[in-house]
């Protein structure tokens, strides 16, 4: 299985396990900020990596742990949510590989 195979069933047992049916629809892909808040903060990172997963993130193969993530990008991301809960967390994916750029 591919990484993007693995996150998406990960991350969609986290949903349906945490948010029950009312989100089971629901993926990163067509996902409000809003809806993002009001999940269980222990599906954050998984949603954030699943949003830039497509680009390339990481160009030295250097890995990135869960603590570094939670830590440095997910504060930025939630900051940007609750100033924009209708915008589509898809729509910040610029804005959230740069953050990783930084790190």
């Amino acid at each position: 299985m591919t990484y993007k195979a693995l996150c998406s069933i990960a991350l969609a047992s986290l949903i349906l396990s945490s948010a029950g049916g009312a989100y089971a629809a629901t993926t990163p892909d067509n996902m409000t900020c809003q809806q993002f808040l009001d999940m269980t903060p222990e599906a954050h990172s998984p949603v954030i990596l699943w949003v830039v997963s497509d680009d390339t993130i990481n160009k030295e193969g250097d890995s990135f742990s869960k603590t570094t993530v939670d830590a440095t990008v997910l504060p930025k991301v939630v900051e940007l949510c609750k100033k924009n809960p209708t915008k589509k967390i898809t729509s910040f994916k610029q804005e959230i590989a740069g953050f990783f750029k930084k790190m």
